[in-house]
């Protein structure tokens, strides 16, 4: 159960930013915010119920895209390819720290391979 400093630490997202987050989060049902019982200042973040099964069912999703994509390749290629994924995805995030990456994978592919809508 992290707190919410450490998770914005972790997601490298401002605090005040992460806070609109967790307030949708929890406005959906998706976690709770409890006291933690150590340091009544902090506030840890835990997955509801109703959250647990939209994590399995975003991880399914994923594993399933995943599949699709490297499917055929060992193990050891695609623990690779998440690897460089996830550099790049926080060089991004270090370079342009405001930019969604949704609009920056948009703009770096070619028109016929966006994503429609």
């Amino acid at each position: 159960m992290p707190t919410q400093g450490a998770l914005a630490t972790r997601l490298a997202i401002d605090r005040t930013v992460l806070t609109y987050v967790i307030d949708d989060l929890e406005n959906a049902g998706l976690i709770e915010r409890k006291r933690d019982p150590q340091d009544r200042r902090a506030r840890r973040i835990v997955a509801t119920d109703r959250g647990r099964v939209a994590l399995f069912e975003a991880e399914r999703r994923v594993t399933h895209a995943e599949d699709h994509v490297l499917g055929g390749r060992p193990e050891d290629q695609r623990d690779a390819f998440r690897d460089f994924a996830s550099h790049a995805a926080e060089a991004i995030h270090a370079a342009a720290p405001a930019t969604d990456p949704c609009v920056a994978v948009r703009s770096v592919l070619p028109p016929a391979a966006q994503p429609a809508g």
